[in-house]
């Protein structure tokens, strides 16, 4: 049940073989390669997600990364498994700068605490799920696009994670740099995500952020 239930690799399960983004990984796995011939290009960033294939290092860990921040909760619809009504879980978005001062990596925690007595006890994990690349950024020029960096990632991990179509919010943590977060902008950006069908669309959307 963990395995269906983590936040890495997506949802999809292709019988005998796990999940649907083990497959068709390529061969050279590099950092370097990955960014450039396996991102998903949108107009001033680029991402990889573990939605699409769960690439290295990808997947689930016991602990955080240092400098791991908390950005957000999610309060969203569990989707994974039909139920007979619908159940809400809480999955919380940390954010770690990744190699480079314009990459981040995106972990989650989700709170199957909600759940548990339908599908059992669940192992808890940090999961790292996608990677962002803000192209030719400088570290001051990072800071001062802190705020349309939130957005731009909180709204992509909700495209991700395909949670768009159910009633999805956002709570930003009490810390500094949640406070960049414009939570009427992001709210507005949630609602309009209900449209977006590819990520061109996403792309298309992220303009306005």
């Amino acid at each position: 049940m963990n395995f269906l239930l983590s936040r890495f690799g997506g949802h999809g399960v292709v019988f005998g073989k796990g999940k649907a983004s083990d497959e068709n990984l390529p061969e050279d796995q590099s950092f370097e390669y990955l960014l450039e011939n396996h991102a998903t290009s949108m107009n001033d960033f680029t991402y990889l997600s573990s939605y699409q294939a769960m690439y290295d290092p990808m997947g689930p860990y016991k602990s955080l990364p240092e400098r791991a921040i908390k950005i957000a909760d999610i309060e969203h619809d569990f989707t994974e498994i039909m139920m007979q009504f619908q159940m809400r879980v809480k999955t919380r978005v940390y954010m770690v700068p990744y190699i480079y001062c314009n990459i981040f990596a995106i972990f989650l925690k989700t709170d199957y605490s909600e759940i548990e007595d339908f599908v059992g006890r669940l192992k808890p994990s940090y999961d790292f799920v996608m990677i962002t690349h803000f192209i030719n950024k400088s570290e001051k020029e990072i800071k001062l696009l802190m705020p349309e960096i939130l957005h731009k990632t909180l709204l992509t991990l909700i495209f991700e994670m395909d949670i768009k179509e159910g009633e999805c919010e956002i709570i930003p943590a009490k810390n500094s740099l949640a406070k960049k977060i414009d939570l009427e902008k992001l709210t507005d950006g949630i609602d309009m995500l209900q449209d977006v069908e590819s990520p061109a669309e996403l792309a298309t959307l992220l303009t306005k952020y």
